[in-house]
């Protein structure tokens, strides 16, 4: 998929996540697997400033590239680690008990951000099959 066309998806998956208030800069790399896990996109966000970037890669299937998109907005909805170090550095966690903490909140995280990915991706899915019917129906 070309970058435009990822722009394309990103913009409308952020209106519909209502992420319209950030400004999302896209960069798609050819080959890439950001993790282990073989995550194909990746967000970093700038929360003060409503900013991210969302690396992608382009050499995916459409789904592929879209549910990656969905997941990472996903992310910048919900990620926060920084805080979540502070709350327990203000519960009295020592600096093992907080990574041990925040290690586990990202896992349960990654875990729901999955689910509501997939649940969204069909829903957009299930919505287009639809238009399609009514249109040529």
């Amino acid at each position: 998929m070309t970058k435009r066309g990822i722009e394309r998806l990103v913009r409308e998956w952020q209106t519909a996540l209502r992420l319209s208030d950030w400004r999302i800069e896209v960069e798609v790399l050819p080959e890439l697997v950001v993790a282990e896990d073989g995550r194909w996109a990746e967000i970093d966000c700038q929360r003060c400033s409503m900013l991210a970037m969302l690396k992608v890669a382009g050499r995916r299937s459409t789904e592929d590239i879209e549910r990656s998109v969905i997941h990472e907005l996903i992310h910048g909805l919900l990620d926060d680690a920084v805080s979540y170090h502070a709350m327990l550095a203000e519960a009295g966690l020592d600096k093992r008990g907080q990574r041990v903490a925040v290690s586990e909140m990202l896992m349960l995280q990654e875990q729901a951000v999955w689910r509501l990915e997939d649940c969204i991706f069909r829903l957009a899915q299930e919505a287009r099959n639809v238009r399609t019917q009514v249109v040529d129906g």
